[in-house]
């Protein structure tokens, strides 16, 4: 694993190469403006890219061409033509699948010599079927998917992970620089493997820090006590300050994403893991907990708010304990 982009002498990724102004990097395309889409725009137009979006809700591109100029496209296939470089930031491998396929499609617009670089997290094996496609083109893929929130993108502070071909990202380093530190991780399908496996330990993390939480705050500890003697102790990594925001104000704060979010990253786990044929226990039974949340109408839930979901749920067993007492107590009072 090579790492592209700086990081300063106290191991913080800092700023890097994206606190300078923009190199060549030629027009830009970039489909999908969810949270982190629009982080991303929003920093490359500060940087000065020339940029062209496109957005399946057009009132959110039309929306940030007003605010930050950028250009908008008709479709992913007007906005490929347009650009020497596409990034696709979409939610998931079938949203992916849509803009790059049929009449409209970004495939279609494609230009020889230009790169397709996808920066969500979408699995690998769509990926991998659109690699002969676009080689047919004379175009080149790299999959990109990013570490770090949209605060992180705005200030050109992520960590891109790269699978694909070391010269197409010699060629996209200036542009990925300016959103954080790239990573060349290995060939396609790599960067989605390290995303996914980060994924697996942030979920991990946060649900048993959650959990502890709670179980501090049942023995009389304020959670923000909780959380400092936590920073403090050996296990006081960066996950913790990460979340504590929202941990201790779990109705202002916005986090890294929903519980529907982390539902599809574990399920692309899954699979992953299925193929390999591993038993990973763990990480199974949290694959199974969020899948029971989103089943139960939490899909949009911030991760951070975990220990708030669980205090709420341990409030409603404890008034439904308390129920069937009074009734048993009631039934055995009148026998």
């Amino acid at each position: 694993m090579q790492q592209t982009g700086g990081r300063g002498a106290d191991g913080s990724t800092g700023h890097g190469q994206g606190d300078h102004p923009a190199a060549d990097v030629g027009v830009v395309g970039l489909i999908g403006l969810g949270r982190m889409g629009r982080a991303m725009a929003q920093r490359l137009r500060d940087r000065g890219v020339d940029l062209v979006v496109w957005n399946r809700t057009a009132s959110v591109a039309v929306d940030l061409a007003r605010t930050a100029g950028a250009r908008v496209a008709d479709s992913p296939r007007a906005l490929a033509d347009a650009a020497d470089v596409v990034l696709t930031a979409v939610a998931d491998a079938v949203a992916l699948h849509e803009v790059c396929t049929g009449e409209e499609g970004l495939l279609a617009g494609l230009r020889s010599g230009a790169l397709l670089i996808d920066t969500g997290t979408t699995g690998p094996e769509l990926v991998e079927r659109l690699a002969p496609r676009v080689d047919h083109l004379g175009a080149h893929l790299l999959e990109c998917p990013v570490a770090g929130t949209p605060a992180r993108a705005e200030r050109g502070d992520l960590v891109l992970l790269v699978g694909g071909d070391a010269v197409a990202l010699g060629r996209a380093l200036p542009l990925l620089c300016l959103l954080g530190h790239p990573v060349h991780v290995g060939s396609l399908g790599a960067g989605t493997a390290l995303k996914l496996s980060l994924n697996a330990v942030l979920f991990s993390l946060n649900q048993v820090t959650s959990e502890a939480l709670l179980l501090a705050e049942a023995g009389g500890v304020d959670p923000r006590t909780f959380l400092t003697a936590l920073r403090a102790s050996p296990m006081g990594a960066g996950i913790h300050g990460f979340l504590e925001a929202q941990y201790l104000d779990p109705q202002t704060s916005v986090g890294a994403g929903t519980l529907a979010t982390v539902d599809k990253d574990l399920a692309l786990a899954e699979a992953a893991w299925q193929r390999a044929g591993l038993s990973l226990p763990q990480i199974q039974q949290l694959r199974q907990t969020v899948s029971a949340l989103v089943a139960d109408g939490h899909a949009a839930v911030e991760l951070g708010t975990m220990p708030d979901l669980l205090r709420r749920a341990g409030s409603q067993r404890s008034e439904a304990h308390h129920t069937d007492m009074h009734d048993a107590t009631a039934k055995g009072s009148t026998a």
